[in-house]
């Protein structure tokens, strides 16, 4: 009976070996599957809505505690008009595996501005404070500080003006401006942010003004 007992208890982690093992292989093979759209999010790279679908399918098979993959699939959601409370869920689970997660702060505060905005803004706080110089996060950071501007602190609103001038001072971001410039506050945001910085603004609004009629043009 003793040595029953030992061989079991042997055992036992190799048992937890084999059952992690197994979880991380089907963890990999679902952000595998998901592939290209976790990058082409966060390059700015638009896909077909069924990409999207796709890949947010493909991730309900990840690890679920890998917060990158749920906080992919809340993004995933986004792209292809999923429910705001679903994703929601999506990006508090994901980040209490990964609280790292710039872009799952930055997400999570975009979607909760027009449900919480008190939640909204401190997940906008955690966004800045964790990475004031995310590149690829400075869009989304910059259209949360203009839905929930009047809600922010002094020092969260100066670290949101200097997302907001990254915009335009980067040129491969400008896209994100211009997008921005179509959020409720947003053209009031840039006015703030380059308020000491005329012949920028000037220019700013001759190129958004270009950009606009390049939309419009048959």
């Amino acid at each position: 009976m003793g040595r029953l007992l030992g061989l079991v208890l042997l055992l036992i982690p190799a048992a937890f070996l084999a059952v992690g093992g197994a979880s991380r292989v089907a963890d990999g093979r679902a952000r595998d599957a998901a592939l290209p759209v976790p990058s082409s999010m966060i390059a700015g790279i638009l896909l077909p809505v069924g990409a999207y679908s796709a890949a947010a399918e493909a991730l309900v098979y990840a690890d679920g505690m890998d917060g990158d993959a749920a906080i992919t699939r809340a993004e995933a959601l986004s792209h292809e008009g999923g429910v705001r409370s679903e994703r929601i869920r999506l990006y508090r689970q994901g980040l209490t595996q990964a609280p790292a997660l710039v872009r799952g702060w930055s997400l999570l505060a975009l979607d909760e501005a027009t449900m919480n905005s008190s939640e909204a803004v401190l997940a906008l706080d955690q966004a800045l404070l964790l990475a004031p110089n995310d590149f690829w996060v400075a869009g989304m950071r910059s259209q949360g500080a203009a839905m929930l501007w009047e809600k922010l602190d002094a020092d969260t609103r100066t670290l949101a003006l200097a997302q907001v001038r990254l915009l335009w001072d980067e040129p491969l971001l400008r896209p994100q401006l211009y997008k921005l410039l179509g959020v409720p506050g947003g053209p009031a945001l840039v006015s703030v942010a380059f308020a000491a910085r005329r012949s920028d603004l000037i220019e700013l609004n001759r190129w958004a003004s270009a950009q606009a009629r390049a939309f419009v043009s048959p």
